[in-house]
Parts: C-alpha cells; structure tokens; sequence
C-alpha cells in the first residue's frame, strides 16, 4: 500500500512539476525539471518563496531566473551530497586495498613459515621418498604463493581503477565548485585562492605580477532597459571576450555582479596596460545583436582598473588598489583604462 501511495505521489508531483514549466514559460532541461520538482514537492521553503517572488515580479521564470535559483538553492545541496559520496565511495576503496595488503602480508608469513618448516625436516630427511615430498610440498607452497600474490595483483588493479575514476570526479567536482555558473569562468573564491599563490611565488622568485579589474559600463541601466536575460548575455559576451584576449596562464574570474578580475603573471606593467587596452577595444567594437530579431542593442563598454604586485603587498592592499584604480576609471568617464592613482584620489571604493 505504501508503495503504491508513493508511486502515485511521485507521478503526481511530476504532473505539477511539467505544469509549472509551461505556465512559468521556463525552458524544459533537465536542471529545470528539477527545481520546479522541488518546487511542487515543497522540501525548501526558501525556494519556494522564491520562485513565489519571481513569478509574481516577472510573471514568468526565464532561463537566467531559473538559472540563478537552481545555483543559490540546489547546487549547494548537491554538491554536498556528491562530496559525502565521493568520501564514503574513497573510504571503501581505501580500506579494500588495505584489506588486500594484509591478506597479502599474512600469505607472505604463511609461506615464510613453510619454507622454515621444510628447511628444518630437509635436514633430517634421508630417503629419496622423504626428499620428493619435500619437494612436493615446496612446490605446493610456492604455487599457492605465487597465486595469491597473482590475485593480490589483479585486486589492487582494480582499485586502482576506481580510485583513478574517483580522482577524476574529484577534479571535476572541484571545478565545478570553482566556477561562475552564468559566464563559465573562475568564481569569486577560486580567484581569492590563486590571487595568494601568484603573489606568494612572486615574493618568492621576484617575477612580475599583474592585477586588472574590469567593470562593465552602464550594465544596471541595460537590465532595466532590456530585461535582465540581455543583461546577462552582456555578462557572458564580455566574459568571453575576455577570456579570448589573455594567455593561457593567465586567470579570469567573475569577481562580483558586473566586474571581473584577471591575474596577469609574469606581466609587468606596460605589457598589462596593452592587454587592458586591447580587451577594451574589442569590446566596445562588438555590437549586441539578438539573434531571433536581429534587434540591435547597441555597444558595451567597459572600464578596467589595473595594478602591479609590490613587495610587501597584501592580499587586501592589491585588491583595494587595483578596484580604486578601476573607479577612477569610472570618474574619468568610463571606457577606459586607469593604472596609476592621483595623490587626491582616494583608495576607498565610490560609487560612480
């Protein structure tokens, strides 16, 4: 009976979960499905209250609202679980191939034994029948030896594997974990964690080490022009753009709403001023264009702030540099690039 009621509310919830995409109007992917799942099941009252709001605002859940609630609401939790999975399924592996060394540890001292026992007979041994089943008895040993040393081989392979596979999850996991789901690029926290070795490995080899800031301009004025969803295409094209002007080991990260950060090492400062330079112009040379229309939205601009790592710098101290730097940029007139301070200007963020 049990089994039937929930069948029956599983299949129920699915029903409402497939109603509210077509009344939300939200694109039917997988990841979408299963917010508004959890939405008809009712386990997250933040959630649901939530998407209350949104629909009541906007009437609808688009593919960037129901992008922004499964991020804040569902990926937490399942990154959590799929960790607490990964750890148990590591644990398991571990304690296999412990399992099997001691297996192992306990044939080795059995085989021991027994070569000490037929070296002790073989000397009092006489006949050559007493000598054949020693010998016998060798070879019965050593076989036995030889096939569990064979079985240990074969099961540490196979944990190996697994342990291989598990690695793998692991390094995806935590990319995962490190990247800005709306632009595909470096997340807040990942930036703050290669911020602090770039600058440790540059106080330690005395190589160049660069900061740059960028804001785009007039973003907040996009969004209440054209809709968020546009907004957030102009997040992405210049997260792109971006991304296709800096080196290889370079790193781009979404450093907060409409600003991004790259860590430019080995780049001094005349060498980061062209690539600050040179990513502001593609930019505003690119015209945003929706495709289903072909209504045209215009340029984007953006306004890049950009420093140089000092000896004796901190973690704060660059940053709080390198973002007054970017809204001097910003009182200047915006589309442009800012790399040294005034003396009047202050290295306290204003609003612009």
């Amino acid at each position: 009976m049990f089994e039937d009621t929930d069948f029956e509310r599983t299949i129920e919830l699915g029903e409402r979960s497939l109603g509210y995409l077509k009344a939300y109007e939200t694109p039917a992917t997988p990841r979408n499905y299963e917010l508004l799942y959890a939405f008809a099941a009712g386990h997250y009252r933040e959630l649901s209250a939530a998407i209350r709001r949104v629909v009541t605002d906007l009437g609808r859940i688009g593919a960037a609202e129901a992008d922004r609630l499964y991020t804040r609401f569902l990926s937490p939790l399942r990154l959590g679980n799929k960790l607490e999975d990964l750890g148990a399924d590591f644990s398991r592996e571990m304690n296999n191939v412990a399992g099997h060394l001691h297996a192992s540890a306990d044939a080795i001292d059995s085989y021991a034994g027994s070569l000490d026992r037929i070296g002790e007979e073989s000397g009092r041994v006489s006949s050559p029948n007493e000598i054949a089943l020693l010998s016998r008895r060798l070879g019965t040993e050593t076989r036995r030896m030889l096939n569990d040393q064979k079985m240990l081989k074969e099961h540490l392979a196979l944990s190996i594997g697994q342990i291989e596979d598990l690695r793998h999850q692991i390094e995806y996991l935590r990319a995962e974990t490190s990247k800005d789901l709306l632009t595909n690029i470096a997340n807040r926290d990942y930036f703050e964690h290669v911020l602090d070795h770039a600058m440790a490995e540059a106080d330690q080899t005395g190589a160049e080490l660069s900061l740059l800031f960028a804001d785009i301009d007039g973003l907040k004025a996009i969004n209440e022009r054209f809709g968020r969803a546009v907004g957030d295409a102009v997040l992405r094209l210049v997260a792109r753009t971006i991304k296709a002007n800096i080196k290889g080991g370079d790193t781009l990260a979404r450093f907060g709403g409409d600003e991004f950060a790259v860590i430019l090492p080995d780049t001094n400062e005349d060498q980061a001023r062209a690539v600050a330079e040179n990513i502001r112009a593609v930019i505003e040379a690119k015209c945003l264009v929706r495709k289903s229309t072909n209504e045209r939205f215009g340029s984007v601009t953006i306004s890049v702030g950009l420093t140089q790592y000092r000896q004796g710098d901190s973690h704060d101290s660059i940053v709080l540099r390198t973002d007054a730097l970017l809204y001097a940029a910003k009182k200047a007139g915006r589309n442009c690039v800012k790399y040294r301070l005034k003396e009047s200007e202050q290295l306290a963020r204003e609003a612009c």
